[in-house]
C-alpha cells in the first residue's frame, strides 16, 4: 500500500471548459449567479463595517460629552491623556481604515464587470443583480 493521492478533477468536467466563464469572456449563468453573491457578501460586510464604525463613533462622542460635563477640567484633561481615551481613538482609526477598505473592495470587484454588466439593487428583496448592458 503506497501513501499517494490522486486527483482526477470534477467528475464530468471537460478539459479547457470554464465553469463560470465563456470562450468570449461573457459570465455563464453560473458565473453570473456567483458573481452576484459575491458582490451581495461584499456589500453587506462594507454596510456592517461602516454602521460599527458610526456606532462605535457616537458611543465615542457620548463618552466624551458625559465626561467633560462630569469631570473637573484637571481631571478631564487626564482622562483625555489616559490610556483608555488613546485606546478609544486607535479602536476609531482602525474601524474607519476597516471600513473604508471594504468599501474599496466593494468598488473594485464592481469594476471587473463594468465593460459588460451594469449593478441594479431589487428593494424588494434587498439584493444586487448583474444585468447586461
Amino acid at each position: 500500500m503506497t501513501n499517494e493521492l490522486y486527483h482526477h478533477g470534477i467528475l464530468g468536467m471537460k478539459w479547457g471548459v470554464r465553469r463560470y466563464q465563456n470562450a468570449d469572456g461573457s459570465l455563464t449563468d453560473a458565473g453570473r449567479k456567483r458573481a452576484e453573491y459575491k458582490i451581495n457578501k461584499a456589500f453587506k460586510k462594507s454596510d456592517k463595517a461602516i454602521m460599527k464604525y458610526k456606532s462605535y463613533d457616537r458611543q465615542y462622542k457620548l463618552a466624551d460629552a458625559g465626561a467633560k460635563e462630569a469631570l473637573t477640567p484637571a481631571l478631564y484633561g487626564r482622562w483625555v491623556t489616559s490610556g483608555a481615551r488613546m485606546d478609544q481613538t486607535m479602536r476609531l482609526n482602525q474601524l474607519k481604515k476597516l471600513s473604508e477598505k471594504r468599501v474599496n473592495q466593494v468598488k473594485e470587484y464592481i469594476n471587473k464587470f463594468s465593460n459588460d454588466y451594469y449593478v441594479s439593487y431589487d428593494v424588494a428583496t434587498g439584493n444586487y443583480s448583474l444585468k447586461e448592458k
